[in-house]
């Protein structure tokens, strides 16, 4: 599926995104600056690629699934901390501001 193409960039942004929104007491600027990159990567990918738009929805829910999975084993969130599917819609992924409110 075309959505192989950027769907690591959704995995990463996913992972960060999770531990930012999760584990607020260790927020860092390494963890924003990481998020900002992949949200970046997944924007030019979105704007170099625009076929792939499809594809968008597919992505999000398979990457974050993944994403999940590394959050359990590199954090001590377990399943039941994290919410059963993406509560990040694209317009979010894709906005500079979040999560920066």
């Amino acid at each position: 599926m075309q959505s192989n193409l950027y769907e690591s960039d959704f995995y990463a942004w996913t992972l960060e995104q999770a531990k930012w929104d999760y584990q607020r007491q260790k927020r860092s600027k390494s963890w924003r600056a990481t998020i900002r990159e992949q949200r970046r990567a997944v924007g030019k990918l979105i704007h170099q690629n625009p076929s792939l738009q499809p594809y968008l929805p597919q992505a999000i829910a398979e990457a974050y699934e993944s994403g999940k999975d590394l959050v359990v084993r590199e954090t001590p969130l377990d399943y039941s901390d994290l919410p059963d599917t993406c509560p990040y819609p694209l317009e979010k992924v894709l906005d500079s501001q979040f999560p920066y409110q």
